[in-house]
């Protein structure tokens, strides 16, 4: 039992394991439109230490709090603050919509500056893995062209 297990942790470590980092200080502006003709939906989350407080998207506690656990343990959204979408993968052709989002500001000393779209699949992963940060995807102001 003890071999299996440290081979699971050499595994883990080999695998890249967990890269989450123990994040402490955040302030970051979130900008989420539906679409071209939608309002521009803002908000500012600051999360110092353990305390969370915001404004707009977050101007209620349970919000700040729940956007500040997402950058605190969130691996994927970790992974996108500070290295952004991957500029060379590929993305499949899937249209999911005109929304779109930027989250800037600061996060434990680094900038952060990450803008996506819902306009190809590899935008509908970043939205998905982004979205305990910057909610689900708004209605568009204007429907989609049915055909």
């Amino acid at each position: 039992m003890k071999r299996a297990v440290v081979a699971l942790v050499l595994l883990l470590a080999a695998c890249g394991g967990s890269d989450l980092r123990a994040v402490t200080q955040v302030r970051v502006q979130v900008e989420v439109r539906a679409d071209d003709e939608g309002p521009l939906e803002t908000g500012l989350v600051i999360c110092d230490g353990r305390q969370a407080r915001g404004t707009g998207l977050y101007a209620d506690e349970v919000s700040a709090v729940r956007a500040c656990d997402a950058i605190r343990s969130n691996l994927a959204v970790q992974r996108l603050l500070f290295s952004g979408p991957d500029p060379d993968r590929a993305c499949p052709e899937i249209y999911g919509g005109p929304q779109r989002a930027k989250v800037a500001g600061v996060v434990d000393g680094q900038e952060v500056d990450v803008r996506i779209d819902r306009t190809n699949g590899c935008g509908i992963d970043d939205w998905n893995a982004l979205e305990p940060l910057i909610g689900p995807p708004l209605e568009p102001a204007t429907p989609a062209y049915d055909g």
